[in-house]
């Protein structure tokens, strides 16, 4: 395994549940978890890439790196843009995991990289309020 070159899904399945990484206690929602109102820090190993499910274990107590939506099944993955002062509360979109790709948020995110942009919302808006309860 360890000459094995790892190049596709298959082989970093293989790679993730092989007796190299066994030793590795992880609980479910570490493990297999996926983000939900009731979970916001289930960011599980084998549903978000790292260092995106990482963020968890070393954020701000009052953050949540995951919003998640429940009327539409979304996910929003999101980052501080500041620490302190008036742009503390505002989040800059990381990611949108949607069911489909026509969610307006995620429509926003893919217009603002083919501009080069972040997308960063203001701290009124709701993803803003999930992310710093």
């Amino acid at each position: 395994m360890l000459e094995t070159p790892v190049t596709d899904a298959a082989g970093v399945a293989r790679f993730v549940d092989s007796l190299f990484n066994a030793c590795v206690p992880l609980p479910q929602p570490v493990h297999t978890g996926s983000v939900k109102a009731d979970a916001p820090k289930a960011a599980g190993k084998h549903t978000y890439p790292t260092p995106n499910n990482d963020a968890v274990f070393f954020c701000r107590g009052d953050f949540q790196p995951f919003v998640y939506d429940a009327s539409t099944n979304t996910t929003f993955h999101v980052a501080p843009v500041a620490t302190s002062g008036p742009n503390a509360k505002r989040v800059r979109v990381l990611a949108v995991h949607a069911p489909s790709v026509a969610h307006p948020v995620a429509k926003q995110l893919q217009d603002a990289e083919r501009a080069g942009k972040a997308l960063v919302l203001d701290q009124n808006d709701p993803i803003s309020k999930g992310a710093f309860r």
